[in-house]
């Protein structure tokens, strides 16, 4: 195994879904609250009502606490599961009963006011653009703005208006120490200004250390990103970490493996010409350094050969490490590797590097490697002849003119978002970054309703009554259940076609599990 040191100036968390950008701009910290708009959580998602809204109060004085090490919140109530109520066009129904148990102030609320925190790096696409890399994520603080001003808008959360605190952070700094970063910014959503849950768009921050600390903080952290994780990260985090884009590989490979027998992917192949030939087959793993990765590693390693595949792998320290992508095509051209499988955005890398030796392997894919956003609008034709694999997020996975159509909750996200002067037409990725932030504030608002209560163990049981009936925007089905807290719940299978140069889907949508 070849390990490679971290690039502290490398360039992309692609698929953070706002990730990292290379310019000095300033960090800076903004509260924003947002008032009208048409959106409101309905029994089947957002639904769009006229209810007026609610008048705003005045904005509650907060005190910094110093930066020291995060200590549990206090003020937490237990919340046993419950069945959720019958659903209304305001979205599950909270009882006044109900709504007068809660406390008046606690841990990211007061009377009048819900507190909800995201992270942004609003400086991104231009350093995409200086990568060379065609990736457009939008305005995500206006989306996340319009999404919270349509919740206003129905009536807030149990009376109150819901406050966006928005913390935008320089990605140089991100990138050059993304340890401290995410410290900085767990402490200032766990102290500085407390929230009832932080949706995370930065996958360079979704180190072990940032998602622990909100987790010892008792903060939902509810990532928007494709930073890989499996079930071990869920158990070790719970009941404080939600993946409203992404699912677990533990869940993902034996479905994955599964489909790419189906689909005829493990058949000899000649990498030299990116031809079907005949001849062994050795498929080359990508996958990090970290502790997380090492289990994926290792998890999909034992499942391939049990499948009969050979196996080689390259571990990495950053997914946007060119030098190891470089490091990582000739060890695998060296040890003859046929085919590659890789459980993020260093794919995209890889292929490149791949191009420049002349190495053509054939690719296993899933929307971790963001197969329209990212492969096929910035990459290799030849790179992708063969590619197959599965996807769950269309808006990642395909062009609009082979995207399935949105179901009622993608709409009414889309119109919710269009009334907030947020529009996607020849914008895929940003369209992507719409819905993603659709779900992911969704996620503890509805949370919250069918829990019946703000705190943590309220918003858990809300979820998981949910379940399976949970409205996604972005995914085909969801996936939440009392063991799984990753919303894509169903894939379809995916493959490149040479013909229009562009993924499509084929098949029927099929369970993750």
């Amino acid at each position: 195994m070849a390990r490679v040191r971290r690039l502290g100036v490398a360039a992309l968390c692609v698929l953070s879904l706002t990730a990292c950008a290379s310019t000095l701009q300033q960090q800076r910290d903004s509260v924003t609250t947002t008032g009208a708009g048409p959106l409101t959580v309905g029994g089947d998602g957002l639904s769009l009502a006229t209810a007026p809204a609610p008048a705003a109060s005045g904005g509650a004085a907060r005190v910094a606490a110093p930066p020291t090490a995060v200590a549990p919140r206090a003020g937490s109530r237990p919340s046993a599961s419950s069945p959720v109520a019958a659903s209304t066009a305001g979205g599950p129904r909270v009882s006044a009963s109900a709504a007068a148990l809660i406390p008046t102030s606690g841990p990211g609320w007061d009377a009048h006011h819900v507190y909800l925190g995201i992270t942004t790096a609003s400086d991104a696409s231009g350093a995409l653009h200086a990568l060379g890399i065609s990736l457009d994520p939008g305005n995500e603080i206006a989306d996340a703005k319009a999404i919270v001003a349509g919740l206003n808008k129905e009536g807030g959360l149990f009376g109150r208006q819901i406050v966006l605190i928005d913390k935008d952070d320089a990605s140089a700094r991100v990138l050059s120490d993304p340890a401290g970063a995410g410290q900085a910014d767990c402490v200032y959503f766990t102290q500085d200004h407390p929230v009832i849950s932080v949706v995370n768009t930065d996958a360079t921050l979704e180190l072990d250390s940032f998602r622990s600390c909100f987790a010892h903080a008792h903060v939902p952290l509810v990532t928007v990103t494709t930073a890989p994780f499996d079930d071990g990260t869920e158990a070790s985090l719970a009941p404080y970490f939600y993946n409203a884009l992404s699912v677990s590989w533990t869940r993902l490979i034996p479905v994955l493996v599964s489909r790419l027998a189906a689909e005829h992917y493990f058949t000899g192949w000649n990498s030299l010409t990116g031809t079907p030939a005949p001849g062994p087959v050795k498929v080359g793993l990508l996958y990090g350094a970290d502790p997380t990765g090492s289990r994926i590693g290792a998890a999909l390693t034992k499942a391939l050969r049990a499948a009969g595949v050979a196996t080689d792998h390259f571990q990495y320290d950053s997914a946007s490490d060119t030098a190891a992508a470089l490091s990582a095509v000739l060890r695998f051209k060296a040890d003859r590797v046929t085919h590659v499988i890789g459980v993020d955005s260093f794919q995209y890398f890889f292929m490149v590097a791949a191009n420049t030796q002349g190495f053509l392997p054939r690719y296993g894919l899933t929307t971790y490697n963001a197969p329209q956003a990212l492969l096929q609008s910035n990459g290799n034709a030849r790179q992708l002849a063969g590619a197959v694999g599965l996807g769950w997020y269309p808006s990642l996975d395909v062009d609009a003119t082979r995207s399935p159509s949105a179901g009622p909750n993608g709409r009414r996200c889309l119109a919710a978002l269009a009334a907030g002067g947020q529009h996607f037409a020849g914008h895929r990725f940003a369209e992507a970054v719409g819905f993603a932030m659709c779900d992911g504030l969704q996620l503890g608002v509805l949370g919250a309703k069918a829990g019946h209560g703000l705190d943590p163990a309220s918003i858990r049981s809300g979820i998981v009554a949910l379940g399976p009936h949970y409205p996604t925007a972005g995914a085909f089905t969801s996936g939440l259940s009392q063991t799984n807290f990753a919303l894509p719940g169903g894939a379809r299978d995916l493959a490149w076609n040479p013909s229009c140069k562009c993924f499509a889907y084929h098949g029927s949508t099929y369970p993750i599990r």
